[in-house]
């Protein structure tokens, strides 16, 4: 609603008349991103994130190195704190514990090394008499710290060699659960493994990539081993045939049921496939799918990583540069821009992702050393409001009849949940809240509620998949919706025609915006100028309950507002949030979740009487009671289930 403010009570008002008072221009999403070399130099041999901005690279004959800053500064473990085989050796894959900040391992070929205090000191992660031998790969095992498997095979010849860290062992798949202090070996063949990944849904099955030259065809299988008992547990069927003269890489999608399992079949033309391995025996035809949909032809796939905080989001580095899918592979467009490839250009090597949402991207090179992606998501500033792990963006612009568009002014509430005023900023006048129902039907959700009758349009944007939606809300109604198919995960979902969205509007009650405006231009002329009006009187001495947590207390805690709610099997009394001395929320399940705003307006310049202003995020049952403790006089607006509404009531008191 284009609603006065309190002191006095229609300055604000009075700013459709006279532009006296600026709003701010919305902040510019950030610009595509640009990959940036950021060093150390020299060729990558494995990348590893850490906690949120933390990234380790190994470089080959200059050793493993640090940062802490997304890559802006870097800095090597000392010689000294490294022991002999580690930094006489190339590390050549790099692994953290996401149970356990600090702690990093490193392979090499002469076994596996640990440090648990972010490289102050290092250690053999093995027992000296009985040490892994060369370490191809090393998994942690998510949801239990200090439980890893390692590819292990046999070590190479040096000269002189490093006892006690060097004794050839048989190829084999290595597990322990104590963070390297004892392993248990598991009964497979000696020869052959290239990659190994966890189901995260399964956490006692992993997959197990395999590559076997033959008669001058490279064949690839991948079986499933089951750790319980310590043994292969079955062939999944045959992978499409070779020739893949490079790595074996393996990658586990957990956010679908089964998981989702993908393939890298290093050095062939686009060599990315996916499987659903079902749980038990038996399989669909046809069971291997490529997804490589949009990648270039000929591009040769050196790495595959998962988004962990976008679902169904890869990214994949090639020899035609870095691409990102959104959709599990189908389709793919490239990553960035300023990366060389092709040429004389380094080859890339090796992904990492930041665990923050939006965090950097990094990709190793072979001799170029490490570039970082900026992938920052959404910026919060006066015009925008970012929900949802800053998922989404989400503004508001505003017209008066006549007028030029305006953009609202963003109050942030909870990480879901973003309020916005247009005339003054104790007086809301959107809600807006984003709500992950992805374990429901696969979409994010989209709930406003509407505290204004001022024509506006709410403009929300996915920045993970790039799809915008738009909200348009014509003058002279108040409107609350829910849009349950807002965003589809993994795309753009079709944006529905304006009438069908789930918007109950309530009652717009008398005087609307345009006769608001018309009584304003009305006014004598001297009232209008410097946006001061005579006080209509002094607000009795507040006797709220300022001190329960279920009463907001508005306008000089004049007037006290309550709430009750009833839904299947739950019943209860809202929670209040106070924003503004004119506006609160009300939450009933959660504090994280804003279920209804509430506005009270001195209008008494404009028709003598204060207003309600209501707007629901909810369709719940619910009875909100408004008191005017001055006069003892009561308001109550009950609301069936089923319905959001927004309610605007000028006449209330």
């Amino acid at each position: 609603m284009w609603t006065p403010r309190r002191t006095p009570s229609f300055a604000s008002i009075l700013f459709a008349l006279l532009p006296l008072l600026g709003t701010a221009a919305a902040q510019a999403a950030p610009a595509a991103g640009v990959w940036t070399p950021v060093g150390p130099p020299g060729y990558v041999l494995a990348l590893a994130t850490g906690t949120a901005g933390v990234v380790y690279s190994s470089v080959s004959t200059k050793g493993i190195f640090r940062s802490t800053d997304g890559g802006a500064t870097w800095s090597s473990f000392e010689q000294g704190s490294l022991p002999a085989c580690l930094s006489s050796q190339d590390a050549f894959t790099l692994a953290t514990d996401p149970q356990s900040p600090g702690t990093l391992y490193a392979g090499t070929y002469t076994g596996l090394f640990k440090t648990a205090d972010d490289g102050a000191s290092w250690q053999p992660a093995f027992p000296l008499a009985d040490p892994l031998g060369a370490v191809g790969q090393i998994v942690p095992v998510p949801g239990s710290p200090g439980s890893l498997l390692a590819i292990v095979g046999n070590a190479p010849i040096f000269d002189p060699p490093f006892p006690p860290c060097f004794t050839p062992r048989a190829g084999a798949v290595a597990h322990t659960e104590n963070g390297g202090a004892s392993w248990s070996g598991v009964a497979l063949p000696a020869a052959g493994y290239e990659s190994i990944a966890v189901d995260p849904q399964r956490t006692r099955r992993a997959f197990l990539g395999t590559l076997v030259p033959s008669a001058g065809v490279t064949a690839a299988t991948v079986q499933v081993l089951e750790l319980d008992d310590a043994a292969v547990n079955r062939t999944l069927p045959q992978f499409p045939a070779g020739p893949y003269p490079g790595p074996l890489v393996l990658r586990v999608d957990a956010t679908t049921t089964p998981s989702t399992l993908f393939v890298v079949a290093g050095g062939y033309d686009r060599g990315i496939y996916r499987a659903v391995p079902p749980l038990g025996g038996g399989a669909p035809s046809p069971f291997w799918k490529q997804a490589a949909g949009g990648l270039p032809a000929g591009a040769k796939v050196a790495d595959l990583a998962l988004d962990p905080n976008a679902p169904g989001t890869l990214h994949a580095a090639t020899s035609a540069g870095v691409f990102v899918s959104h959709d599990r592979g189908d389709t793919w467009t490239a990553e960035g821009a300023g990366l060389p490839v092709g040429g004389d250009a380094p080859p890339l090597s090796a992904l990492a992702v930041d665990p923050a949402p939006f965090g950097p991207l990094y990709v190793g090179t072979l001799g170029g050393g490490v570039y970082v992606l900026d992938r920052t998501g959404c910026l919060q500033g006066d015009a925008v409001a970012c929900l949802n792990a800053s998922r989404f963006q989400v503004g508001v612009t505003f017209k008066l009849p006549g007028g030029p568009a305006e953009s609202g002014h963003a109050v942030p509430l909870t990480a879901d949940t973003s309020a916005f005023w247009f005339f003054g900023p104790s007086a809301l006048e959107v809600l807006v809240k984003v709500l992950d129902g992805r374990a429901v039907n696969g979409d994010y959700w989209v709930f406003s509620g509407g505290l204004s009758d001022v024509d506006y349009t709410l403009t929300i944007t996915d920045l993970v998949t790039g799809a915008v939606k738009t909200y348009p809300k014509p003058a002279g109604r108040l409107s609350s919706f829910a849009d349950t198919s807002a965003f589809h995960a993994l795309g753009a979902a079709p944006a529905p025609a304006a009438s069908s969205l789930a918007a109950v509007s309530g009652s717009s009650a008398e005087p609307s915006a345009e006769s608001i405006l018309s009584t304003l231009q009305r006014l004598p002329a001297r009232n209008t100028p410097g946006l001061i009006r005579p006080a209509l009187g002094t607000l009795a001495a507040a006797s709220c309950a300022s001190s329960s947590p279920t009463s907001l207390c508005l306008v000089g805690s004049r007037f006290q507002v309550d709430i009750a709610f009833q839904a299947a099997g739950l019943s209860g009394h809202g929670q209040a949030v106070p924003v503004t001395d004119d506006t609160g929320a009300f939450w009933f399940l959660s504090p994280a979740n804003l279920e209804l705003a509430v506005k009270v307006l001195d209008g008494r310049a404009v028709n003598g009487h204060f207003w309600v202003f209501y707007g629901a995020l909810t369709d719940f049952h619910y009875t909100l009671t408004v008191t005017d403790t001055f006069t003892g006089a009561a308001r109550t607006y009950t609301n069936p289930a089923g319905r959001l509404a927004s309610v605007a009531d000028t006449s209330a008191f």
